[in-house]
Order: C-alpha cells, then structure tokens, then sequence
C-alpha cells in the first residue's frame, strides 16, 4: 500500500473504470439516506465517495490509515470529517454506530484473508442494527490479475499460476491526472470474500456486477464502455448482519 503514501497520495485519482463503471453502480446500490442517517467511508483515500455520499443526503465520515490521504482530503473538503484510522482496529477509533460502512476497493490492496475478515468483522461492531456494508472490488474472474492471462494485458507484472491461487500479488501499471501510477494489489476469488463474509457474521444480501454501457455516455466514453461490456471489470456487494 506504499503506493497511497507522500508523492502517490497528491497523484491518486478516481480510474477511468471506476468514474465509468464503478461509481455508477455505487449510486446504483446506495439507499437515499433516511432523516439524520450517518455512513462510514473506509479507506476513504482523498475523499473521492463525498459528493455522491452527500446527493444521497448521509452524513459523512471518511477514514483511512494514510495520513497523506487524509491531509489531501481535508484540503479538498475542509468542512467535512476525515480521519487517520486503522480498519482493523475500527470500533475502537469510532464509538458511535453508523447506517451505512462503505469499503470501496479496499481488500485487493490487502495480502492476507485474515485481515479481510478482521475488517467486516471490525465494520459490524460500528453498523447499526438494520444497517448495511456495500463492498466493492475488481470482480474477481476478470481482475487485473486474470486480465493478464486472458488478455495478455503488458501493463500488468504478476506470476501467473491461476484463478485458485488466492493472494498472488500483481502490479499494475496506470496513468492518473496524466500522471504514472503504480498499484500494488493481490488476488483473491469469489469464494475468498464469500468465506471471510461469513466467517465475520455476516450475509450477502445483493450483487451489482457493475455493467458500464449508458445513454447519458458521451461517445468516446460510450465506445470505451462498450469495449468492457463483454466482461465484468468491478464487483459491488450488499452485506447485512445475521
């Protein structure tokens, strides 16, 4: 996660796929916000979920482990709370219970399954009693990492051994702001998440595959989207607690 520290955190930006392809989905998922309703956004980053958090009218609070990121977000919004948190040590950073937890590409950054779990397992200690997780990921049969076996994609470094081989790292190279940018992520299959999911007492209740092709697109984007439509690129779950 080197990568969200110093220089990285001044040149991280939303992707192409996920202003196209991500974000819609979220807006898709995400409930318009009951009266005095809160959300949690972990591994905020600089802020990036705020404005469609507050058009769905929830109160908002941003965490993330880089300092860097934070201090950016606080300058992009300086009205609004961000704070330095570690995920797995969330409830006891944040006494208060929240609507809605967001974790938005958090766990392809991670390398273990062990830390996944003791994430959900730390977000269901904040969630209120009917609350919901909405997670999001690169969908697991088509993330970078198997990208670069079925599409022989050379932007991308990892040893590939197969779909099974769970936390295989892979490096993916990018241009952010007309700027390089090097992510270092892992992989992990459907029945990765789907196992940490319950074993942190939690249940699936909604899938969204996150299909990019819209008619309010403009061209160049629409014939970008259309490219992808063949195949899922991101993944956004709704979990709820047993």
């Amino acid at each position: 996660m080197k990568e969200y520290y110093g220089e990285g955190s001044k040149i991280y930006g939303q992707t192409r796929g996920k202003q196209l392809l991500l974000m819609p989905a979220l807006k898709r998922c995400l409930p318009t916000a009951s009266k005095g309703a809160k959300l949690l956004d972990v591994g905020c980053g600089t802020g990036d979920l705020y404005s469609l958090v507050l058009e769905k009218g929830y109160h908002y609070c941003g965490i993330d482990i880089s300092r860097d990121m934070i201090s950016v977000a606080r300058i992009r919004f300086p009205n609004t709370e961000f704070v330095v948190a570690d995920a797995c040590f969330l409830s006891q950073a944040h006494q208060d219970t929240y609507d809605v937890v967001l974790l938005t590409m958090l766990f392809p950054a991670l390398d273990s399954k062990e830390d996944i779990i003791k994430i959900l397992q730390e977000c269901s200690k904040v969630l209120a009693d009917d609350g919901k997780i909405f997670v999001s990921v690169t969908h697991p049969s088509f993330d970078h990492y198997m990208q670069k076996h079925l599409f022989k994609r050379d932007d991308i470094e990892t040893n590939f051994k197969g779909y099974f081989h769970s936390g295989t790292p892979l490096v993916i190279h990018q241009t952010i702001n007309e700027q390089p940018f090097i992510f270092n992520d892992f992989h992990w299959t459907m029945s990765d998440y789907i196992s940490a999911i319950q074993a942190a007492g939690l249940y699936l209740q909604a899938l969204d595959e996150c299909p990019g092709v819209s008619k309010n697109m403009s061209e160049d984007d629409l014939l970008w989207a259309t490219k992808r439509d063949s195949f899922p690129t991101y993944l956004v779950m709704t979990l709820g607690r047993l």
